[in-house]
């Protein structure tokens, strides 16, 4: 019998995918009608879309730089909503220039916004500065005082929690997720604020030592401060170690004036997401700069789940 496709080879193979000429040239009308595609290049360090660089000429002969992000199935419109929504928060966002949520352009899914100045920093020289740019970052958002639509208001696991497909059973794994099922009710439904909701460092563009952007808003809305914090502090112990992740509460936490509420119950639920994902995290990092092997991924994942499991 013929071995049945691995899905998630298949998917790291559309991500490598270059877009169809006649889609970039349906792309850039879309944007600014008269352009012309002058140079398209990838854009490693995603997990969810095929993403690319790709610069138009206008018809009055100037660039414009643009991001087009393909998706496999579908996230577009999404996407398009919370980027808009997005613009309305004291962080720099890309601009959302226009979406093809009927596949016309590539025969999937497709978005093009802005392309901001910067890159990718997840091999900091400067650690402490590195992380106090990040918690002002991630405090300006979940502090902003902005009506959040109706769309976004939903929070995750508001239908509860339950063990994470292909998570493995072992000790650590079962007594985190213990303390898991008898805190997350309470934890869930408080202490909410305006969140990214996919808070990690490979998100961040970085110019001259500043944050100049904030991307993938896919999962921006409603969100547990705790959850925010913990999902960022997860991938930076996955990056740099646990005790990384520690300095980073304690500057979020002293930036703030104050703790983070329901902390360890949330370390607990992105510790076991970080062991379950983190192997998926190795590639994307690596293409942005990290020194990061599966192996020191994996040790770092489960140092970060021990630490929460012995301060739950």
């Amino acid at each position: 019998m013929p071995k049945p496709p691995d899905a998630w080879a298949e998917h790291l193979a559309f991500l490598k995918t270059r877009p169809s000429p006649d889609g970039l040239r349906a792309m850039s009308q879309a944007v600014a009608r008269g352009s012309r595609v002058e140079s398209v290049r990838r854009l490693g360090g995603g997990i969810s879309t095929a993403t690319s660089a790709v610069r138009l000429r206008t018809r009055a002969g100037n660039s414009l730089d643009v991001v087009l992000k393909r998706y496999r199935r579908t996230g577009a419109r999404d996407e398009w909503t919370r980027l808009r929504f997005a613009q309305k928060l004291p962080v720099p966002s890309p601009e959302p220039l226009s979406v093809d949520a009927r596949g016309d352009w590539f025969g999937t899914e497709a978005l093009v916004m802005e392309r901001l100045a910067g890159r990718p920093d997840v091999a900091p020289v400067d650690r402490r500065r590195w992380m106090e740019e990040i918690a002002r970052a991630q405090i300006a958002i979940h502090s902003a005082s902005v009506t959040v639509p109706k769309a976004l208001r939903r929070p995750p696991y508001e239908d509860g929690w339950t063990w994470p497909r292909n998570l493995e059973h072992t000790p650590l794994v079962e007594e985190a997720v213990a303390v898991v099922r008898r805190r997350f009710r309470r934890a869930s439904a408080r202490h909410h604020v305006v969140g990214h909701g996919d808070p990690h460092p490979g998100n961040l563009l970085w110019s001259r030592g500043r944050i100049s952007g904030v991307l993938d808003w896919q999962y921006a809305g409603v969100r547990s401060r705790g959850h925010e914090v913990a999902y960022m502090r997860a991938d930076i112990a996955v990056l740099l170690g646990v005790a990384a992740a520690d300095r980073y509460r304690r500057t979020y936490e002293s930036l703030l004036g104050g703790s983070i509420p329901d902390l360890g119950l949330w370390d607990l639920v992105c510790g076991l997401d970080a062991l379950r994902l983190s192997p998926d995290w190795v590639r994307p990092y690596q293409e942005q700069g990290a020194a990061l092997t599966g192996a020191r991924a994996r040790r770092h994942a489960v140092a970060f789940l021990k630490r929460a499991v012995a301060g739950a």
